[in-house]
């Protein structure tokens, strides 16, 4: 099944264009067009059949293929407005959020765990425009991968590459495109008993030199631990010499060489939050495999925004489901955040607690909240991320970024001297 919920975090109500392919055998001739007004500070789910599940042949197992077009094309020409995308299968799925056609730049760096045995790997690449060239490098099971393709924006296909193992890649184009990123049989357990389904659409990031000088780089990633697993790649084309830090609450750490790349880091024997950061180079950071909680069993896929995709001001999120975990980290200026639902018109109080590392400049709050739509409004700089259920399906995924670059942190009011940090091997964790 998919469905897209459409938010709108305006005051007024806005009209929403939907174009899509009713059937993908005949695409030429089953065009359809849909309008929907959605309400202020409001939400709509709209669901498509089955034949918006996206269909690859692959039948000589070749790394690119070609995929039936269900591409759905969504408009909003007065206001902006989110979109998060439902994919979900048989006992298995996940939700992400929509990269709008703004954010999108000619540069992506992205990365995907092995799936199960039986699994596949699916990298989509949809192009904005005709006439572009798409040039995609890294590593496929640590094996040297270098294509280059011209996707055509306005013919009935797609083009996708697709693998049974890990993967690193960068892809880079003459023109803005995007790229989403799936894992069918994506494994949810230790003794690949359980598999889920994981998705997300990676952010452009941009090389380290371009945008400032690399030996000043300010990179910092916050997560919970709502998974143990993370993948750490770069979009830079040369890694050598580079490393980033691994931070734990006990301000333990561990350094680690980006000389690969595909970089896994296992985070088993840390406690509730991570940081992640990098002086000499800008990182990708993917959050995956399945977690523990007794209510949440399952595995997704979705990044660690850095410190410089926080947002500030309102927001807008859905809560799918009523089984699912709300988390918010933000600076001191977001512990006065205040928030509040459609169906609950009165302020949700949270509960924030200070990180250990980063010199105590970040906050963090966790709570499970009814399902429906949430607004969120703070001066000061937030990131929230939403994990859950539905059916037996596990789902995770950041509300809202923006876009990423070097962002030095917050001036720490303090006279309290850091306390020095313990050197960690980063391999065999």
């Amino acid at each position: 099944m998919i469905s897209v919920t459409l938010m709108n975090p305006n005051s007024k109500e806005v009209s929403i264009e939907m174009k899509y392919a009713e059937s993908t055998d005949n695409h030429s001739i089953d065009i359809r067009i849909i309008t929907v007004i959605v309400q202020a500070m409001n939400f709509m789910e709209v669901h498509f059949n089955q034949s918006s599940i996206n269909n690859c042949k692959n039948d000589s197992f070749v790394r690119l293929v070609e995929c039936s077009d269900s591409r759905i094309y969504i408009t909003s020409s007065q206001l902006p407005i989110s979109v998060l995308l439902n994919w979900y299968l048989i006992n298995a799925g996940d939700s992400f959020i929509v990269l709008p056609s703004s954010m999108a730049t000619n540069k992506y760096a992205f990365a995907a765990p092995a799936p199960a045995d039986d699994g596949m790997t699916t990298v989509y690449f949809l192009p904005l425009s005709d006439g572009m060239t798409i040039n995609v490098v890294g590593e496929i099971d640590e094996v040297p991968f270098n294509r280059s393709f011209s996707p055509k924006h306005t013919n009935g296909n797609l083009l996708a590459l697709q693998a049974t193992t890990h993967l690193a890649l960068v892809a880079s184009a003459t023109s803005p495109f995007t790229v989403i990123v799936a894992v069918a049989k994506l494994i949810a357990s230790s003794d690949e008993t359980r598999t889920d389904f994981g998705a997300y659409m990676p952010t452009p990031l941009l090389d380290s030199e371009t945008i400032f000088d690399p030996y000043n780089v300010n990179d910092y990633h916050i997560s919970m631990l709502y998974t143990e697993k993370f993948l750490v790649t770069s979009g830079d084309d040369s890694l050598y010499d580079s490393q980033f830090t691994v931070f734990n609450e006990m301000e333990s750490s561990r350094i680690c060489s980006l000389t690969d790349h595909y970089n896994e880091v296992k985070l088993e024997e840390y406690s509730l939050n991570a940081g992640i950061n990098s002086s000499s180079i800008m990182l990708q950071v993917l959050r995956y495999g399945g977690t523990e909680n007794e209510l949440i069993k399952g595995s997704f896929l979705d990044l660690i925004v850095a410190w410089s995709q926080f947002v500030t001001g309102l927001t807008t999120f859905v809560v799918p489901t009523d089984e699912n975990i709300v988390a918010i980290i933000g600076d001191t200026k977001a512990t006065s955040s205040t928030m509040a639902g459609h169906k609950i018109p009165t302020e949700i109080i949270w509960n924030w607690a200070p990180m250990t590392f980063y010199s105590q400049i970040f906050y963090y709050s966790t709570m499970s909240l009814p399902k429906g739509f949430y607004v969120i409004t703070s001066d000061g700089s937030y990131s929230i991320f939403v994990i859950g259920k539905k059916n037996d399906a596990t789902y995770g995924f950041v509300t809202a970024y923006n876009m990423q670059t070097s962002k030095a942190l917050p001036e720490v009011k303090t006279t309290v001297q850091p306390i020095t940090t313990t050197e960690m091997p980063c391999k065999d964790v």
